[in-house]
């Protein structure tokens, strides 16, 4: 969804804009901005969902271990 609107924009902003190799560079250089960003955002989240994730398994270790104790 989000690639669908950035592509629409980036149609929309080459068909107003004046066919000079400065405009499309411009436009260039704001995608790779927008595309570095972007994939700074992806890394972030992946490293939170990580985290997140190796706690939830320190959590179920620790349940696991204490129905184990339960039980005997």
């Amino acid at each position: 969804m989000a690639y669908q609107s950035a592509q629409r924009c980036f149609e929309a902003i080459q068909s107003n804009a004046p066919d000079s190799a400065d405009t499309q560079t411009d436009i260039g250089l704001n995608l790779s901005r927008g595309l570095s960003e972007l994939t700074a955002s992806v890394a972030a989240d992946i490293q939170s969902l990580r985290r997140q994730l190796a706690a939830l398994q320190e959590e179920l270790e620790a349940l696991k271990s204490e129905r184990r104790r339960l039980m005997i």
